[in-house]
């Protein structure tokens, strides 16, 4: 059987199985990690994978991290660090709490950022962890009317917490949950992770997400300006305009 063969099923398998799934997100609790402690979540992840890049820049984000803290009566905390503009990194802090305590896998979380987008109140399910190697976490940020998420804002993370990434066993568990929510393994996208972004949790830099609005602002004007200056050029190579000779213009 040659190499097409095999993906071809693979495919059809994989469809198979997503086109027998309840796509509504309201069913998604049904898949989240089982007996989910938040407690033993705690701490430093290191994502490693998404289906979509959030942030839309000029660059592949990278080095995006996050701290997770439970709190008393269902309360979690979040801080969350990346690079999105170059070499320059982002600290934005955020928090939300459980939304059931039957399904404390499923919790409502909100980031002190300028970005609007995540600054809205949003449900991540963590779908599967073994709380000392790797997580994966889904959210929706726009349900359609038939109660899928669109396609262009589902997000789903692979976590690890180690710099050196998944492991075997650690994918084979990833390519398990994934489908749940309708997704597939072979959509995803790496980050790199260099170590870079580091932050100490008892002392947030919070910069509000504004590293990357001030970023988005910078290439903008630096796209107007060689614009501009092409357009000045332009008409001052134009100088006298056009000239006839004879029965033809011509344009300097």
């Amino acid at each position: 059987m040659d190499i097409l063969s095999i993906l071809l099923i693979d495919i059809t398998l994989y469809v198979s199985f997503v086109l027998g799934r309840n796509c509504r997100t309201n069913s998604f609790h049904q898949h989240t990690q089982e007996n989910f402690d938040p407690v033993k979540f705690q701490g430093r992840w290191y994502a490693m994978s998404t289906n979509n890049y959030w942030i839309r820049s000029y660059f592949v984000p990278k080095n995006v991290q996050l701290e997770f803290n439970a709190l008393q009566d269902g309360r979690i905390s979040v801080q969350a660090s990346g690079s999105f503009f170059g070499s320059f990194c982002d600290y934005v802090a955020g928090s939300g709490k459980i939304v059931n305590k039957e399904k404390p896998a499923v919790f409502d979380v909100s980031f002190e950022t300028n970005y609007s987008l995540a600054k809205k109140v949003h449900t991540y399910w963590v779908l599967s962890t073994d709380y000392e190697s790797y997580a994966v976490v889904f959210t929706c940020w726009n349900t359609l009317e038939d109660g899928t998420c669109d396609p262009e804002e589902s997000y789903i993370w692979t976590f690890t917490r180690s710099l050196s990434g998944h492991s075997l066993s650690d994918l084979a568990a990833i390519n398990d949950a994934v489908p749940f929510v309708c997704m597939s393994p072979r959509d995803f996208k790496t980050f790199q992770q260099d170590g870079g972004c580091d932050f100490n949790p008892f002392n947030f830099p919070n910069t509000y997400g504004m590293v990357f609005i001030m970023s988005t602002v910078f290439i903008g004007f630096i796209i107007f300006l060689v614009f501009f200056i092409y357009c000045l050029t332009k008409v001052s190579n134009g100088g006298e305009g056009p000239q006839r000779k004879g029965n033809v213009i011509i344009f300097n």
